[in-house]
């Protein structure tokens, strides 16, 4: 089934296509709504969100972009939101060390994984005091492996705008680790 078939079940409110569209999303929103969330229990609720405002909005997509691309837009406006309901800044769970995960268990002592929490902690801290925006960007290009051109439809801003967000990214958690390491 083509993407104009499913927007055209969707609009008309077919029951098996609504959950073809959750089966086929809810990984990747989980797992957006759980990097910018950084809990399980508040990525289940902002997942839930995401769909029942696709589902009930769906009338509005005017299809100037690809059905994934809205999703994206909704999830990261959700999370957006929670965030600001709670009025505290808890975003983003990364791992840069996934590729550890993978690696015996052996190799890993008692000094080594409190080192390795020790630096997961101050990347954290690091990474919630950036801006929400550069945040949103940063996320979507390296855990999401989205494209510039994409994020740029997702974050509902333009292509330059996007990689001046990155950059303004990468640049400020450079100073922020560098601030926390020396602190």
């Amino acid at each position: 089934m083509d993407e104009t078939q499913i927007i055209e079940h969707l609009k008309n409110g077919d029951e098996f296509i609504y959950k073809y569209v959750y089966d086929k999303y809810v990984r990747i929103i989980f797992n957006v709504c759980y990097k910018m969330a950084g809990s399980k229990e508040e990525a289940e609720d902002a997942s839930q969100e995401v769909f029942i405002k696709v589902f009930n909005s769906i009338d509005s997509f005017r299809a100037d972009s690809k059905l994934s691309t809205w999703i994206y837009r909704i999830a990261v406006n959700v999370c957006i939101n929670f965030q600001r309901r709670k009025k505290i800044v808890k975003f983003l769970s990364f791992d840069f060390w996934e590729e550890e995960k993978d690696s015996p268990v052996e190799n890993s002592t008692p000094l080594k994984s409190l080192e390795k929490l020790e630096i997961q902690n101050t990347v954290q801290r690091a990474l919630n005091r950036l801006p929400a925006k550069q945040k949103t960007a940063l996320i979507l290009s390296r855990y999401e492996e989205k494209s510039y051109k994409e994020i740029a439809e997702i974050m509902g801003t333009s292509l330059p705008a996007v990689e001046s967000l990155i950059f303004r990214a990468k640049e400020n958690l450079a100073k922020k680790l560098s601030l926390l390491k020396n602190n």
